[in-house]
């Protein structure tokens, strides 16, 4: 296989995490009341977050170019959950771009679904003879909060491995979250001083060597999110490519040099 190959596939599997998907149909590890972990991603349908995009330049100071709408438009019901499909819309230096993501939450943890779907066509430029030696196990869900909140958590929160004959599972894609403590952060619409819990995220991609599929190099992206009970995210900041898989279902490359920041500035609950 070659590298390019792979290195496609980590990438656009890992925007597949937060991609949309109608057909894969979750299961709950606990309850769905309301409470916990759900009440930091809170809202039903036609709630509406509205956030800055900021990026920071070659001098460290942050700049703005544009901003991010994330709208709750509808919900489904799967297996005794609530579904919800959460629309964004991006409008970065006037190029407006749309996407869509579907997330579940429970007493637990917020869980946004993995589509599948694009992992077939990815498939598809890899030659038949390999193709059909090597199993692909994607995890159906990504476990973006997890509560709870203990001082050290750290839990995985995304896993791609690839099945590799003779020598077992290797991994592509690790995600993890990390549980940083609290922090103050000020809240739309009168600049309130709230308590957040701050989560580090990791996004672990190991590239095959072109010789020998068994040694890998690592590449790391990181971003941190801060979540407000009864409010839900009011901040993103990382590596470009995390944050833009995470707040509006894309992948960009040239990203991945670029620090991000978005910052809510007004909101909706329903």
């Amino acid at each position: 296989m070659r590298k390019s190959h792979l290195i496609y596939i980590a990438v656009v599997s890992f925007m597949l995490i937060f991609a949309c998907s109608e057909s894969d149909s979750p299961t709950s590890p606990d309850d769905n009341n309301g409470t916990g972990a759900a009440l930091y991603y809170p809202g039903g349908v036609g709630s509406m977050f509205i956030f800055s995009r900021d990026t920071m330049g070659s001098a460290g100071s942050y700049s703005n170019i544009g901003l991010r709408t994330s709208s709750f438009a509808s919900s489904r019901s799967a297996n005794g959950l609530s579904i919800f499909k959460q629309i964004n819309q991006t409008t970065s230096i006037g190029i407006v771009d749309t996407s869509s993501v579907e997330f579940w939450r429970s007493n637990n943890g917020v869980y946004f679904v993995v589509d599948t779907s694009g992992f077939a066509e990815i498939l598809g430029e890899i030659p038949d003879s390999l193709k059909n030696l090597l199993t692909f196990n994607i995890d159906s869900q990504i476990n973006a909060f997890s509560t709870p909140l203990t001082a050290g958590k750290v839990w995985p929160a995304f896993k791609l491995n690839v099945g590799i004959p003779i020598f077992g599972d290797r991994s592509l894609i690790e995600v993890s979250g990390a549980y940083k403590g609290q922090e103050s952060v000020t809240v739309p619409p009168n600049a309130e001083t709230k308590t957040a819990e701050r989560i580090d995220y990791t996004v672990k991609i190991s590239i095959p060597d072109e010789a020998n599929i068994l040694d890998t190099t690592s590449q790391y992206y990181g971003g941190t999110a801060w979540f407000v009970e009864n409010i839900g995210l009011v901040k993103l900041e990382g590596n470009g490519l995390l944050i833009n898989a995470i707040g509006r279902g894309s992948i960009d490359l040239e990203d991945s040099s670029r620090t991000i920041r978005e910052t809510l500035t007004s909101f909706e609950l329903k």
